[in-house]
Order: structure tokens, then C-alpha cells, then sequence
């Protein structure tokens, strides 16, 4: 039980870190316009 715990978990946080990746990638294309 506690593996499986952990192993969820992994996923979770790997989901999360996805998820975050659009938001980063649109991110900077608006941060380097700003700068120009």
C-alpha cells in the first residue's frame, strides 16, 4: 500500500508538472514581446 502511495504520487506530481509546461511555453513568447 505504501509503494503504490508513492508511485501515485509520481504520477500526480508528473501530471502536474505537463500541465504547467503549456503554461510556460505561452508564457515566454509574451515575456520576449514585452521585452521588445
Amino acid at each position: 500500500l505504501g509503494t503504490s502511495h508513492l508511485v501515485a504520487r509520481q504520477e500526480l506530481r508528473g501530471l502536474l508538472g505537463v500541465l504547467q509546461l503549456p503554461a510556460k511555453a505561452s508564457a515566454q513568447p509574451q515575456a520576449a514581446l514585452a521585452l521588445q
